[in-house]
């Protein structure tokens, strides 16, 4: 009923085996459609979604719920449009970026990261509780790409890029993995990464073509 605020999100529901389609529009209008391209719903929202849409698994049964977040919020919907119990996790400062869901273990235990105004990251765990070391981690900076997430060599790589700009890289528990390294010029997207036997390293390009390669170590 109005243009979309972004790019449509498409997911797979066992229960229907079928492929769906997620959207909002700049009314802030929630649809719900099915393959065929009929409405199986639409519903009002408070605000514009800042973040990917992340498909989870909650509680391992092969449903899936859609998790984003906002400017105030961490939400997470089921099927149906509704929120999940305990959601949505309110915010205490506005967001500067969107959510990252992280699945440390593969055990569809997740765990929520967001940057904040007052330039502080938070942590939560799929209740809504504080992670330890996330609560804040402080001196993370102005972030507005969303924190990237990996492992290599059985270890995490939290990756924030803020408009220093520089690269802050943590460990799951909030600890840095090396010291910032410091960038320059505008970056449009967020940095990258590499993980092979030849070669396991963090990449970020600025809008200038130039591009910063940095290993698992931070040099």
């Amino acid at each position: 009923e109005a243009p979309l605020a972004s790019s449509p999100f498409t997911f797979y529901h066992p229960e229907t085996g079928e492929y769906l389609v997620f959207a909002q529009d700049a009314g802030r209008q929630l649809y719900l459609i099915s393959r065929s391209g009929r409405v199986l719903w639409k519903k009002p929202f408070m605000e514009l979604i800042n973040s990917e849409i992340q498909p989870l698994d909650l509680h391992n049964d092969g449903d899936v719920q859609l998790a984003f977040s906002t400017r105030t919020g961490i939400h997470l919907l089921n099927i149906q449009g509704e929120e999940m119990p305990g959601y949505p996790i309110e915010l205490l400062v506005p967001a500067t970026n969107g959510v990252t869901v992280v699945d440390f273990f593969k055990s569809h235990d997740y765990s929520f990261f967001i940057a904040c105004e007052n330039e502080k990251a938070y942590g939560f765990d799929e209740e809504g509780l504080p992670l330890e070391g996330w609560r804040p981690r402080d001196s993370v900076g102005m972030v507005t790409h969303p924190m990237q997430h990996f492992q290599a060599q059985g270890m995490d790589f939290l990756v924030f890029l803020n408009d220093e700009p520089a690269l802050r890289v943590f460990r799951r528990n909030g600890q840095p993995r090396f010291d910032e390294v410091l960038l320059e010029g505008k970056f449009l997207s967020p940095p990258g990464w590499q993980v092979s036997r030849q070669s396991s390293r963090i990449v970020a390009c600025n809008d200038k073509g130039r591009a910063w390669v940095v290993n698992l170590s931070g040099g």
